[in-house]
């Protein structure tokens, strides 16, 4: 068994491509639809995505296809994860981001699908394969062992992905039953296949039916279940003796710890203005600290007075003009963060020449460089 510096774990050749640059952040998540025909109790989607007919590239929603790229590009992927919901279940839609991603990035950009594979056929996984370079499936019962063996037959990575549960035993068993499958099929096609262990998370749409069911949360990460990474453990080692194929443990804390921030540290690389500040590393990896100075609401600050503002600015600091940008969306200045707190007084007089001084705040905000610009913390300094 390996264990990588991310907390992953696995046995095997190695990981499979989708995860390898899924730990790196470089992975654009792309949410194709809602629906996918099935009711799990586990499932951790949000009420919104649940019922949203609007596709997502990561937190973004796309209103149209070339928006796909743009995603794409400000977070300097090199690959994307095509789920929802079920990609199949929005074939035409998938198909549609998949061959602008590849036409415009090159046939090496890799996607792969996270299905459960409802409705699938020959004909679809031929229709799908030009866009799609890996197939997962979430197992659940006998009849899917067929569909992952016709998914075989075509010239692609193939794999499993389920997230695993401490009880009943029933589970282990079946888990122990698509391993053993997945090493005769990788004998009889000589394919390089993968089982995924997704560590099982609470959600603020599957906790309640997770407690009815006896299970309960890790002590050290409340998103995670307590016994399903021992569980994981276990089914490794068991691999280890009785199979050759590849089975990966991906724990609840390497999305949050590892992948997020990482992938929010990309985008923000790209986003970021010339003044803003990145922090590289830890949980808070990724997130853009700047100056603001913000409308407070009280009035109406036209844009031409911000203009006139930011000449004032750049002169009384000796910066460019480019080190103060108006913020349409939330109505402020941004700058440098240690530029406006070692101004701050003369900013102030200033602001107070401008009629603006009680109607507006100085601090240093924190904020996600994704689409939503969600602000973790904000710290008035005036």
């Amino acid at each position: 068994m390996i264990k990588l510096p991310t907390k992953n774990l696995y046995y095997g050749a190695e990981l499979p491509e989708g995860c390898k640059q899924c730990l790196l952040g470089k992975k654009m998540v792309l949410f194709t639809n809602s629906n996918c025909g099935d009711t799990c109790y586990y499932c951790p989607l949000s009420q919104l995505r649940r019922t949203t007919p609007i596709p997502y590239a990561n937190e973004r929603p796309i209103y149209k296809p070339e928006e796909v790229i743009e995603e794409a590009e400000l977070m300097g992927s090199t690959g994307a994860s095509m789920t929802g919901g079920d990609p199949i279940f929005a074939v035409d839609r998938m198909l549609l981001y998949g061959n602008l991603l590849k036409e415009y990035f090159g046939k090496d950009y890799h996607i792969h699908i996270y299905t459960r594979g409802t409705n699938a056929n020959d004909a679809l996984f031929k229709k799908i394969r030009p866009v799609v370079d890996e197939i997962r499936f979430h197992m659940r019962s006998n009849r899917d062992f067929k569909l992952v063996e016709k998914a075989t037959r075509l010239d692609w990575e193939v794999g499993v992905e389920i997230p695993i549960h401490p009880l009943p035993l029933e589970r282990q068993r079946f888990l122990k039953k698509i391993i053993l499958f997945l090493d005769e099929l990788k004998k009889k096609t000589k394919k390089s296949l993968f089982i995924n262990l997704n560590e099982l998370e609470y959600s603020e749409t599957n906790y309640r039916e997770l407690l009815k069911r006896g299970y309960k949360p890790r002590l050290d990460n409340p998103n995670a279940i307590d016994g399903s990474k021992e569980a994981a453990i276990e089914i490794i080692k068991w691999a280890e003796e009785n199979a050759d194929i590849t089975v990966h443990f991906c724990p609840s804390a390497s999305k949050d710890q590892v992948q997020l921030p990482r992938r929010l540290f990309n985008r923000a690389v790209h986003v970021a203005q010339p003044f803003d500040y990145i922090e590289e590393e830890g949980v808070h990896q990724g997130l853009l600290i700047r100056g603001v100075i913000r409308n407070k609401g009280i009035i109406s600050i036209p844009k031409k007075t911000w203009s006139l503002l930011i000449r004032e600015l750049a002169k009384l600091t000796n910066e460019p003009l480019y080190y103060f940008v108006y913020d349409k969306e939330k109505d402020q200045l941004l700058t440098n963060a240690l530029l406006l707190d070692e101004y701050k007084d003369e900013i102030l007089n200033l602001l107070e020449k401008f009629g603006l001084k009680e109607y507006v705040v100085l601090g240093i905000s924190e904020e996600y460089p994704t689409a939503t610009r969600l602000e973790t913390e904000f710290l008035p300094i005036s």
